[in-house]
């Protein structure tokens, strides 16, 4: 009894999950952008930028490079770019690559070509940001751990989630598909084979089931970052290093993705200023020492004369 209860649980997950996987080969990457212009797309896009920004924030980024391979339409390009990084996108669709150019910074540069034989050069680059799924994703980190320094991200959606169960979002116009799910496990594994040595940490958003994903008694759940990937959103860093550098600049998780990046050549005036302050305090309060001192002397020479002249005439 217990083995036929066993096999029917099993029968059970195995359907849900081919009906997943089936929910998945009918998405649609225009009906998900436009989603995304939706309110509830915009409650899910924030909680991506969260998890990245909450991910990023153990890597130094001023003046460090960044690749952001399978960038899409980039709608995560000028976040990296706002966050300090020389961002470089790299989209492989030629139509992607035109909306990315509309989304990315004008100081950003997207590339195209194969994913599995990238045009940079060996540790040409700081860190590498991978959007999954990819095809032949084992040979496209074994690319990006050639051309990378110090680490990689991977950003993707989660099927094995509350969300996973039906893998579609209900909207005003009926239901949208969620993209195809991303190989946690396997990109780990590869991960562990080419880099033994590095520190590999995870975090997910989107607990809940899709219908719950908008502004309401709910949201503080589905904002909430967990350490393990039971999201429906979820995030991979793997820092080459035993431990991730500490970073230069501390990333706020309340920053506004609307405000320009701050010039690294105002950064220096701005850090400058209070030097220059100090120093000109410092010589404002000398020149009145000097100027007290020289009219303390002034006043003892002409008190000397005085007495000397009394002194003649007695």
């Amino acid at each position: 009894m217990q083995a036929c209860a066993g096999a029917r649980a099993c029968y059970f997950y195995k359907s849900l999950y081919s009906n997943a996987m089936n929910k998945k080969s009918s998405f649609s990457r225009a009906a998900y952008e436009a989603w995304l212009a939706s309110p509830q797309g915009a409650f899910v896009l924030h909680c991506q930028q969260a998890l990245t920004r909450h991910m990023l924030a153990a890597w130094p980024r001023r003046g460090r490079s960044l690749l952001h391979c399978h960038c899409g339409t980039g709608l995560l390009l000028r976040q990296f770019w706002q966050h300090g990084f020389e961002v470089t996108g790299y989209e492989p669709e030629a139509a992607l690559r035109a909306l990315a150019y509309k989304n990315a910074p004008h100081s950003s540069d997207i590339e195209g070509g194969s994913l599995e034989h990238l045009p940079f050069d060996d540790d040409s680059i700081d860190f590498a940001v991978l959007s999954l799924p990819v095809a032949n994703s084992a040979a496209v980190l074994r690319e990006l751990w050639r051309v990378s320094r110090s680490g990689l991200l991977l950003l993707g959606w989660n099927s094995f989630s509350l969300a996973g169960i039906r893998w579609q979002v209900p909207s005003a116009e009926g239901t949208v598909a969620l993209p195809p799910s991303a190989s946690w496990w396997q990109a780990w594994c590869t991960l562990k084979r080419m880099q033994p040595q590095s520190s590999i940490a995870c975090a997910s958003t989107l607990l809940l089931p899709s219908g719950t994903w908008h502004e309401g008694f709910f949201a503080k759940i589905n904002q909430t970052m967990q350490t393990l990937p039971c999201g429906a959103f979820a995030a991979l860093r793997c820092d080459f290093a035993p431990s991730p550098a500490s970073p230069s600049l501390p990333l706020s998780l309340f920053q506004s993705l609307n405000q320009p990046r701050i010039n690294p050549v105002m950064e220096r005036q701005q850090a400058a200023a209070p030097i220059q302050e100090k120093h000109n305090t410092a010589c404002t309060c000398s020149g009145i020492r000097r100027e007290q001192q020289s009219k303390a002397g002034a006043a003892a020479q002409h008190y000397a004369v005085q007495e000397h002249e009394k002194h003649c005439k007695i």
